[in-house]
Order: structure tokens, then C-alpha cells, then sequence
């Protein structure tokens, strides 16, 4: 069964966390995340990698991307061509999920 999404998720604070990692401001960024993760509300495990991505934490990004799959997530339409996950595509996790899923992983945007 899937979750709904709640009003404090990563779907709406990524817009602000990605930037704030991306800056140097870390601690910032890390402090929205450890909020949002201990709100005890369903998280998307979808949404919630892109902070770690941005946070460089890549291993956790990609953990997070494969319980996305496993849960079949609706964003997964999004997998291919989704711009914030660049980063991880040549990785052999990013491309093992992308077999899963019978997708091309895509090359990196330009």
C-alpha cells in the first residue's frame, strides 16, 4: 500500500535543502533533514534522496533509491530524466535500479 505524502516531507523542503548543501551551508541543510526524518511521518523514500545527493552522502542516496523501487514510488516515472540524480548514474547501484526498473539509466544532463 502506498503512503501518502506528508506536509512536511523532503517533497516540499528539497527546494530549500538542495541549495543550502549545495552553498557550503551544510549544517543547515543535515539540521532539515534530521527534522524531517524525525518527524515520524511517512517519508518518500524517492524524495528523500535528493538531499543526501546534494549532501554528497551518495551510498544513502542510492539505499533510499532502492526502497523507492522496491515500494514502487509513482515518482519512479521521473528515474531516467530526473536532473538531481546526475550525480549518481554512472554509479553500478544507480545503473542495478535502473535494470530493475527495465530503464535506461540516461547520461547525465548537460
Amino acid at each position: 500500500m502506498r503512503q501518502a505524502h506528508c506536509k512536511i516531507g523532503f517533497d516540499s523542503h528539497e527546494p530549500v535543502i538542495t541549495p543550502l548543501a549545495r552553498s557550503g551551508k551544510r549544517q543547515e541543510a543535515v539540521s532539515i533533514v534530521r527534522r524531517i526524518e524525525a518527524s515520524g511521518e511517512y517519508v518518500n523514500p524517492y524524495y528523500h534522496a535528493f538531499p543526501y545527493i546534494a549532501l554528497g552522502e551518495h551510498e544513502r542516496a542510492l539505499k533510499l533509491l532502492e526502497e523507492a523501487v522496491d515500494t514502487s514510488v509513482e515518482q519512479l516515472a521521473w528515474f531516467s530524466v530526473e536532473p538531481s540524480l546526475d550525480p549518481l548514474r554512472a554509479t553500478p547501484g544507480f545503473q542495478a535500479q535502473a535494470k530493475r526498473l527495465g530503464r535506461p539509466p540516461f547520461p547525465p544532463s548537460p
